[in-house]
Parts: C-alpha cells; sequence; structure tokens
C-alpha cells in the first residue's frame, strides 16, 4: 500500500463517517437527556441505529486500516493534519 492509497482511503471513510454522525445529529435534534444523552426512543429508532450501524463501521475500517498502515505513514499523515491545525 502507498501513502497516496493509504490517504485517499482515510479520506473515503471519513467522508462516510461525517455523512453518519451528521445523519446522528439531526435525528437527536435538541432533544438530550438530563445528563446529555440521547433519548432511548431516538436511540432506538430504526434511523438512528442504521446511522450508528455505520459509524460504527467507521471506527472499525479505520481501525483496521491504520493496524496495517506502516508506522511511518501514521507520522507522516500527524505531522500534516498538525501542520494544516496551526
Amino acid at each position: 500500500m502507498t501513502y497516496e492509497i493509504y490517504i485517499s482511503s482515510i479520506t473515503a471513510l471519513e467522508a462516510d463517517a461525517k455523512k453518519f454522525s451528521n445523519k446522528m445529529r439531526s435525528l437527536k435534534g435538541s432533544s438530550s437527556c438530563h445528563m446529555g444523552l440521547t433519548p432511548d426512543e431516538i436511540k432506538f429508532s430504526p434511523e438512528f441505529q442504521k446511522a450508528k450501524k455505520g459509524y460504527d463501521a467507521f471506527h472499525n475500517g479505520i481501525r483496521k486500516l491504520n493496524s496495517l498502515a506502516p508506522k511511518a505513514y501514521l507520522k507522516r499523515r500527524s505531522s500534516e493534519r498538525r501542520a494544516n491545525k496551526a
């Protein structure tokens, strides 16, 4: 795996994660429990469950991708992200 393939895979996974995250936020809206948690009626809705399943798949995919990537790729991406943040 080249660094370019690694970055394109990460970018695709992050785009999916953003889509699922936005879907969960839109379903939650402004309703929350007393501790800021998502109410049960929203958590157990089929739409929320579908978005949560997609988001969990993103996390599993990113974890697997990072475990397969050489440490040099991880360090390079980390330094690039820090440079872009500053």
